[in-house]
């Protein structure tokens, strides 16, 4: 599957959610992490496995452990693990605008070289430069 440098974060959601600010300060650095590491994991979803889970994120299990409750909803179990629906449309939407550009890219491309299918430049490799040195001697 593809991977999606670009992660959207919808801040004001985010912050303006009355169960992420009701959570432990520990909770909602936690609940960040994992859905960054969702997003790493290229539209597959987490390991339902506390133990993996928290080697994933970089974190203790113990630690992971003692906020799971206040995260454990916002994970719900799917086929082959645990994924916060949220973050799975936002890959999918991603993913779809990725492609939809890749596309036009390549529509671009192919109509700018139609006309010289050969690719060839149409100025001369050596030519004269058009500008003045900046350097003053």
């Amino acid at each position: 599957m593809a991977s999606l440098a670009y992660m959207p974060l919808f801040v004001n959601d985010l912050l303006g959610s009355s169960t992420f600010r009701m959570m432990s300060d520990r909770a909602q650095l936690y609940y960040l992490l994992l859905l960054f590491a969702q997003w790493n994991q290229a539209g597959q979803p987490l390991p339902d496995d506390l133990r993996k889970l928290a080697a994933l994120i970089g974190k203790a299990e113990d630690d992971l452990r003692s906020v799971w409750d206040e995260l454990e909803a916002k994970f719900p179990a799917v086929e082959g693990g645990l994924e916060n629906p949220r973050q799975r449309q936002a890959w999918d939407d991603s993913l779809r605008l990725k492609r939809v550009r890749s596309e036009s890219g390549r529509k671009g491309a192919a109509a700018r070289w139609k006309a010289d299918p050969d690719g060839k430049a149409n100025g001369k490799a050596n030519g004269k430069a058009n500008g003045l040195s900046l350097i003053h001697i």
